[in-house]
């Protein structure tokens, strides 16, 4: 049976009791991995991390929020490489599980050899973000595994995010680990992984949700302010209008992406 780690803090006492609940009725396995509250990290401690590497890529300053995300799943990476499993299950506390993901984590042995170990597997929580229309999945290049179809996704790593929900393997958190020590990263930019090399392809099934109500949602909330003040709302008519196109362009090639193997 997949072991499953569920990154939360440690005050969410309300988020923990909801999804330990549901996980020991369907009599899984799991552990809880005490998140970095970001708000919390000192000074001294916040200021000695190489953020500008993850800044100057971004082209925006990093959020609180984000710095603890991005600390709460190394620490996730690194029990996963001092544990004894090859794969392991991660989510994050305000992950909505269904049926189908305890049907899943309990089949996954079965299947686990069809899984490639630099390969991403995400189990969905792609619900709610405007960017998630330009995902294609491919129609061609999926896999079964314990019951769920995992979809290829083809040229869509950089509308791809969130780390609600996750398969990894022990081979990719070292990498993660090992690249952690010289460049800092959100938990999420999984194509700063894929153009590394880390990360070979995303396959992607959606058994796993993210509240559309963001407004429990510590990193979302912050993401938002982030974003807003690094854009400028006083756009042009011209703008709008080739912003408008651009988003019509890449549905379009969205879609035929999908017959892609």
């Amino acid at each position: 049976m997949l072991d499953i780690f569920i990154v939360s803090l440690k005050s969410d006492l309300k988020r923990r009791e909801v999804i330990s609940s549901f996980l020991i009725n369907c009599g899984l396995h799991f552990d809880f991995i005490d998140a970095i509250y970001g708000k919390e990290i000192k000074d001294s401690d916040f200021l000695s991390l190489p953020l500008y590497t993850a800044e100057s890529r971004l082209n925006r300053k990093l959020t609180h929020g984000e710095v603890g995300c991005t600390l709460s799943h190394l620490r996730v990476y690194n029990s996963i490489i001092e544990g004894d499993n090859d794969w392991v299950c991660i989510l994050e506390d305000d992950a909505l599980l269904t049926p189908e993901f305890a049907s899943f984590i309990t089949s996954f042995d079965k299947d686990k050899l069809k899984l490639l170990p630099n390969n991403l597997y995400l189990l969905g929580g792609q619900n709610g973000i405007f960017q998630s229309r330009y995902i294609a999945k491919s129609r061609l290049t999926k896999i079964n595994v314990g019951g769920v179809y995992f979809h290829k996704t083809i040229g869509s790593n950089n509308y791809i995010f969130r780390t609600c929900c996750y398969l990894m393997n022990k081979e990719m958190a070292a990498k993660i680990i090992s690249l952690s020590k010289e460049n800092f990263f959100v938990s999420d930019d999984w194509s700063y992984f894929s153009k590394l090399g880390i990360i070979k392809d995303i396959y992607l099934s959606d058994i796993v949700h993210h509240p559309l109500d963001l407004s429990g949602s510590h990193l979302e909330a912050e993401r938002l302010v982030s974003f807003d003040d690094s854009s400028n709302s006083s756009q042009s008519c011209f703008h709008k209008i080739k912003w408008h196109f651009i988003h019509r362009l890449t549905l379009i090639s969205s879609f035929f992406k999908t017959f892609m193997p």
